[in-house]
């Protein structure tokens, strides 16, 4: 359990125990995009240096994990953009193809002088509501075990696929069902984001019907109340805020249950999907850590028993030893 307050006074043996428990993990996760060993290293150390830093301002909606990938994937892409590579985490797919507008982006406001205050007030509500919504989505396909759905909605906004190569990986044979799938989710997206507004004042495209919509132009898009920004936290992008919050990765114990073939059916054709054809990073770096973990406690064990049984042996002989002794005499 963590204490959040023992952090926030910044106990030395409260972020010990953190950084032993988390450093592995977020290692193999930083690893995954930094080939150099050292520079990864540096990466993660200042990813838990930033952690300390930004602790009185921790949003407890958030759990330590995701608190520390995100600082971790914000490391990443800084690092590869100033190396001048692509920050694309999940990396892109096909060639978009009727790409839907309002669930790319979801629209913020105006951007005029007057509204910048108003804007940066409700942005992280925004944000926040986005999220919830978004999980909200995915929980429902995990409640009513409906793996496909969830296949295809996570093949259309993060790797970004076309329609018939979905319907093709799905076993679908009409690719048109891939876009049933995608409007009935923007539709329930919808939905719940309503239910989150009901002053109707967060997300205003939602309410007009004849509310112009924002078209994307790059795979990095900038809602923001300052359209001039790059910051990525002014950014309201379902693809990245899916990516940054891990809205669909599993938790970490379904990951263990799945490494020892402990769901069922659904579930681990489901992570299987999630692991191989998505390649979630931050959950290819926890099964890592998990397996690392795994070996590392079978050879705990391996020495455990070896030295148990030199003891048993030495425990043998002594007494055979004796016994002998005790018949000679």
């Amino acid at each position: 359990m963590v204490d959040y307050k023992r952090l926030q006074a910044l106990d030395g043996t409260a972020w010990a125990d953190i950084e032993a428990e988390f450093f592995q993990r977020i290692f193999f996760y930083v690893r995954r995009f930094v080939s150099d060993f050292q520079r990864a290293e540096d990466l993660t150390q200042e990813t838990f240096l930033n952690a300390i830093r930004a602790i009185g301002n921790y949003d407890p909606a958030y759990n330590m994990e995701q608190y520390l990938f995100g600082i971790a994937h914000n490391k990443v892409i800084d690092h590869l953009r100033k190396q001048g590579r692509s920050p694309v985490v999940f990396g892109g797919g096909d060639d978009d193809e009727d790409r839907t507008d309002y669930f790319e982006r979801v629209p913020g406001g105006t951007g005029t002088p007057s509204k910048i205050v108003v804007e940066d007030e409700n942005f992280q509500r925004r944000r926040k509501i986005l999220v919830r919504a978004l999980r909200a989505l995915v929980e429902e396909y995990w409640r009513k075990q409906e793996f496909r759905k969830l296949k295809a909605v996570e093949l259309v906004f993060l790797k970004r696929w076309k329609h018939a190569r979905i319907a093709e990986l799905l076993g679908i044979e009409d690719e048109k069902a891939i876009a049933g799938l995608k409007f009935r989710a923007i539709r329930s997206l919808k939905g719940l984001l309503r239910d989150r507004d009901p002053n109707r004042s967060l997300f205003l495209e939602l309410w007009t019907e004849d509310a112009p919509t924002r078209r994307v132009v790059d795979d990095v898009p900038n809602i923001s109340p300052h359209p001039d920004r790059e910051d990525g936290d002014f950014d309201l992008s379902i693809s990245k805020l899916w990516v940054h919050h891990r809205v669909s990765c599993p938790h970490r114990d379904l990951l263990r249950a799945h490494l020892g073939d402990g769901l069922g059916e659904g579930e681990g054709d489901y992570l299987r999907f999630h692991l191989g054809v998505i390649e979630c990073p931050f959950c290819l770096a926890n099964v890592e850590d998990l397996e690392t973990a795994a070996r590392s406690d079978r050879e705990t064990m391996r020495h455990q028993v070896a030295e148990a049984r030199d003891r048993s042996l030495a425990a043998s002989s002594g007494f055979l030893t004796r016994l002998r002794e005790s018949i000679g005499d």
